[in-house]
């Protein structure tokens, strides 16, 4: 696996691994209990509710900069080109179903259309309520962006892997 991740993500995973079990997964209140300061700018905390609907809980820095707006709250499938937002939601959905995570490399579009390439993981965390579940994901910008471009759209998915977590892996 570590030959897979790029520094940042492993780091981010061996972080995940280390958080306090409350039954098969770390719960929200532990992530946020023990935030890692130097990776949290790259992080987004998603609530799963349904294959359509995965709202962003909490937005690292680095992350709304790269993309130009607060994304709190809003559908996080959006951000994904329109034939990736099916395939992405059900991702969530069995991420937080079947306890598993995803790694997978995107190519994102900027505002002046250039296409950059980053690294992500993506992991469940425990809640309660009427919620499905929730994820902790991390984003790592392979390329660098131009300060005055912004993410438009994550335009493609590759080298999607499925991480077993201790529950295996979906079919």
């Amino acid at each position: 696996m570590k030959d897979r991740l790029a520094p940042d993500v492993q780091r981010f995973f061996d972080h995940w691994k280390s958080l306090p079990r409350d039954g098969k997964l770390p719960r929200v209140r532990d992530y946020l209990d023990r935030v890692k300061a130097d990776l949290q700018p790259n992080v987004l905390l998603l609530d799963v509710v349904s294959a359509t609907e995965v709202y962003v809980r909490l937005i690292g820095t680095r992350l709304v900069d790269l993309t130009g707006r607060e994304l709190t709250r809003t559908n996080s499938l959006d951000i994904y080109a329109p034939d990736l937002r099916v395939e992405v939601g059900r991702s969530c959905v069995t991420m937080v179903t079947h306890p598993c995570g995803q790694i997978s490399k995107r190519t994102v579009k900027t505002s002046g259309g250039m296409l950059l390439a980053a690294s992500s993981i993506a992991l469940p965390l425990g809640v309660d309520g009427n919620l499905l579940g929730c994820l902790a994901a991390f984003t790592e910008m392979h390329d660098p962006v131009a300060t005055d471009e912004t993410m438009t759209v994550i335009q493609r998915l590759t080298d999607r892997h499925w991480i077993d977590i201790g529950y295996g892996i979906p079919a």
